[in-house]
């Protein structure tokens, strides 16, 4: 074994092998350089023997050929046309409100799909919820579609998300008939699987309401009945690890129970062996994400290897458990949890030697656990989800002793013992109510702390790399002495890091126009060079539908929140300037309040008007209570920022006909060109518009209303004489937006067309006074 490293270093040298070779088969050959480079410093060097050099180069030959196969099994026989599906579901269906959503498999082509049902009635959802689904085969008519891709720059893609789970089609049918389904045969997986969805069943019928989706989440890994606002605010707080079946989850209950069986006289060895069969089971009722799959397969592995071999150095079997998880599922890779999962539990075990064992206090032991998990998982956490939270290591100190020693064993103790009894034990049952209330309250209060999460936006690959030399130097430090005094030195480079990656967007010498596609809606950000200006016109909306109490979903979609909040974040915006609402329409401006909630807003500018929308005074309100200014501006408000200038042309007055035309015009000299944002301005405002300013012409034109035929006039066109109009619009709007009008007009003057509705993203990058165009969908 001259020259040879340990074995630790062979498992972890051939997870890394399998990650570069998997990326370079998937992504890029240019992943291959560090692994050829790898290879030649070794080979050269003997810092690796010439046989185990040989070893991982046929390890990367492995993973690339399984990466390529992967890739080209990924894909699809079906076709659009039909209409007709024999379907077998899977893994249970999900009510929320009035949709049914679920995953199940085409007989016909052994496809998985995503099948949606929009409920018509209470009496179906109530009977719906009652069926046990799993295993069930039904015989339905639906269309197929193509799940939608990302339609903003930094966005979540939904179909690439799906295609990693070799699920290419979506079906909706209108009409679901549950006489047409009948249950298949099912195997030892299925039963399980059905196990679960009566598990989660029983608790939200027999637990209290207050209680139970805590319960499903803790014990079956079911988040779908979780509060919004309180899952919002564990993530603000870097513990939405909790409300989730984690590794140390599946290790307290197994320890628990190799510990009443040995006090019951069992061997260790016929434990282990016990283990062994019955983690599998629990790994699939706890809904098999890939942190209960790591922990599942580690401790297998470990008792495998401890009754017929011997012990084995921990994160060995955390390496054998990611190299074989990488060989049966190649497209994990991609998989937040199973990046977090496994980089923070190797971090964790290279860590417990030599930092952990010199803690003796609790407390002390951990604070440094929390930090050690923090600072690993934040390139992860950061690259996904452009911030982190400040409070993260306060936060689990005071929640996880509660959750792992308190919650969860009384939730294990609650359950078993209303299924054996049937009536509840009210002490115990009213004293966690109350506990939960009492922690839901705290998070909920730190949460709203303004400066809770520090946002920094998604770093690049040279901050990336930055990042893990930094927090590679931090615990090379650190583990050499110990004391204050070497923790803050040991501190220093990944704080530095911290430092450059926060002002990065002062460092920015070029700025930007981005038409957000917000779908029926209007949302445009501009950001100056150097952070000199954040201005955000809308921020989109849904239109208001009055729906029944049984119809309200818990994730209701928020543009504000769900797409133009995302996109600030990841450009690593922390303050908005300016935020100018057009107009009172809900599409304009229905998303205000999440940008309010979640960004630091300077000055908020509306129309002057004699009568506000509901909606506005609303936003109004929540300004007050923030403290951030509202303005009320009409035409002649100007200000500038070196060579980018603002005006705002209309409204004239408070005398609009409607509120279209009362929208705020905007005029702006930004990056060379020339922008008209017009809101929903509309025929009488256009014209308005046009005889006051006569010698207005703009080489960008935000087309007015979404492209209805009430707007974008021939004299209006006449007068402005734009060179490129972009068209802010929702795919298949029930509006029939952009009209054939508007398009033909704007044929006929021979100006160029843009819109959200094909194009998705619409961004225009510029230095001084120079740009390019570019959009997200070719």
């Amino acid at each position: 074994m001259g020259g040879e490293i340990s074995l630790p270093g062979k498992w972890f040298f051939c997870s890394l092998v399998a990650i570069f070779s998997l990326l370079s088969s998937f992504s890029s050959y240019f992943y291959f350089i560090p692994l050829f480079l790898f290879f030649l410093f070794s080979f050269f060097t003997r810092y690796l023997s010439r046989r185990l050099t040989l070893i991982f180069i046929l390890c990367s030959v492995l993973f690339f050929i399984r990466g390529y196969v992967a890739s080209y099994d990924n894909g699809t026989d079906l076709r659009n046309e039909r209409t007709d599906f024999t379907l077998t579901f899977t893994h249970g269906w999900v009510i929320d409100g009035d949709r049914l959503s679920a995953q199940a498999i085409d007989q016909l082509s052994n496809e998985k799909l995503v099948f949606t049902y929009y409920i018509p009635s209470k009496e179906e959802k109530d009977s719906l919820e009652k069926v046990t689904s799993t295993g069930l085969i039904c015989n339905v008519m639906g269309k197929l579609e193509t799940p939608q891709k990302a339609t903003n720059f930094h966005s979540f893609d939904y179909q690439e998300y799906l295609q990693r789970k070799g699920i290419h089609w979506q079906i909706q049918t209108e009409q679901f008939d549950l006489r047409s389904c009948q249950m298949g045969n099912t195997n030892i997986v299925t039963q399980i699987w059905q196990l679960r969805e009566k598990g989660i069943q029983y608790v939200s019928r027999y637990f209290p309401s207050e209680t139970a989706p805590l319960v499903n989440a803790l014990v079956y890994g079911d988040r779908s009945q979780l509060d919004e606002t309180v899952e919002t605010a564990y993530q603000r707080l870097g513990i939405i690890h909790l409300l989730a079946i984690s590794g140390m989850h599946v290790s307290l209950l197994a320890g628990m129970l190799l510990f009443v069986g040995l006090r019951l006289g069992v061997t260790r060895q016929h434990m282990l062996m016990i283990l062994v069969g019955l983690l599998p089971i629990y790994g699939i009722l706890a809904g098999g994400t890939p942190s209960v799959i790591r922990a599942v397969a580690m401790l297998m592995f470990a008792a495998l290897f401890k009754i017929f071999l011997s012990a084995m150095r921990t994160q060995d079997v955390l390496c054998i458990v990611f190299v074989c998880y990488l060989l049966m599922n190649p497209f994990i890779l991609y998989d937040v949890g199973f990046q977090l999962s496994f980089t923070v539990t190797y971090v964790l075990l290279l860590s417990s030697y030599s930092l952990l064992k010199r803690r003796t206090s609790p407390i002390r032991s951990l604070f440094v656990i929390s930090f050690i998990c923090q600072l690993a998982a934040t390139p992860i956490l950061l690259y996904s989800f452009y911030e982190i939270s400040i409070f993260s290591l306060v936060a689990n100190i005071l929640f996880v002793p509660i959750f792992s020693f308190v919650i969860l064993p009384l939730f294990l103790f609650l359950l078993a013992y209303h299924m054996i009894v049937g009536t509840w034990a009210w002490f115990p049952i009213q004293g966690i109510n109350t506990l939960l209330e009492r922690m839901n309250d705290l998070s909920l209060t730190i949460a709203d702390y303004p400066q809770a999460v520090l946002t920094l936006g998604r770093p690049s690959l040279w901050l990336i790399l930055l990042y893990l030399i930094a927090i590679n130097l931090f615990f090379l430090q650190w583990e050499k002495r110990e004391g204050r005094k070497n923790f803050l030195l040991a501190s220093i480079a990944p704080f530095f890091v911290f430092f450059i990656h926060y002002l990065t967007p002062y460092f920015y010498f070029t700025g930007e126009v981005s038409f957000i596609d917000v779908g029926q809606g209007d949302s445009i950000f501009i950001r100056l060079p150097h952070n000199r200006g954040n201005y955000l016109i809308d921020t989109g909306g849904v239109l208001p539908f009055d729906k029944e109490e049984w119809q309200e979903r818990t994730g209701a979609f928020d543009p504000g929140e769900d797409i133009v909040v995302p996109f600030l974040k990841s450009k690593g915006i922390r303050k908005i300037d300016k935020l100018i609402l057009t107009h009172g329409d809900s599409d304009h401006m229905g998303g205000a309040p999440a940008v309010l909630s979640m960004i630091e807003v300077s000055e908020i500018l509306l129309p002057i008007t004699n009568e506000r929308s509901a909606l506005e005074t609303e936003i109004i309100k929540i300004a007050h209570t923030k403290q951030v200014n509202v303005r009320q501006v009409s035409a002649g408000v100007r200000w500038r920022m070196k060579a980018e200038e603002f005006q705002i042309l209309m409204p004239f007055d408070k005398t609009a006909n409607n509120k279209n035309d009362g929208s705020i015009v905007l005029y702006a000299v930004i990056g060379g060109l020339t922008w008209l944002f017009t809101g929903d301005l509309e025929e009488s405002g256009e014209a308005k518009l046009v005889n006051k300013y006569e010698r207005l012409s703009v080489d960008v034109l935000k087309v007015g209303h979404h492209g209805s035929k009430t707007s974008t006039t021939e004299k209006f066109l006449d007068g402005v004489k734009p060179k490129l109009a972009v068209i802010s619009v929702g795919r298949n709007n029930r509006f029939g937006h952009p009209t054939e009008e508007v398009l033909q007009r704007l044929k006929n003057h021979q100006i160029p067309i843009v819109r959200t509705d094909r194009h998705g993203g619409i961004s225009y990058v510029f230095f001084r006074g120079n740009g390019t165009f570019s959009t997200v969908l070719p």
